[in-house]
């Protein structure tokens, strides 16, 4: 699934909580990254199972990013080979537990 852009967090969160999708990128510019990365994936996380990345390298505040939960970033000049599999890694297991669970 594909979005536009969103109005409002809580808009961009329900509709990421309820989508099948098992990866979802954030997507904006640094800026606003510093008002929706944290609420986004604090709520994401406490709701779902999903792998949350942010596409971009916001220097001065990824590593908060990460203790909140976020699972990678993806960014220019990165090794997205390694990037891509430990992605599909994360997924494969999280989807192992969740089968497990059930």
């Amino acid at each position: 699934e594909y979005s536009s852009g969103f109005e409002s967090i809580d808009e961009a969160i329900e509709q990421a909580a309820n989508t099948q999708s098992d990866l979802i990128v954030i997507c904006s510019t640094d800026d606003n990254y510093k008002e929706i990365v944290l609420p986004l994936v604090k709520e994401l996380k406490s709701r779902t199972n999903k792998q949350l990345i942010l596409a971009g390298n916001p220097k001065a505040d990824i590593d908060k990013y990460f203790e909140a939960g976020l699972d990678g970033n993806i960014y220019l000049g990165q090794d997205v080979l390694e990037f891509l599999n430990d992605i599909l890694d994360k997924i494969e297991n999280s989807n192992k537990v969740e089968s497990e669970r059930k």
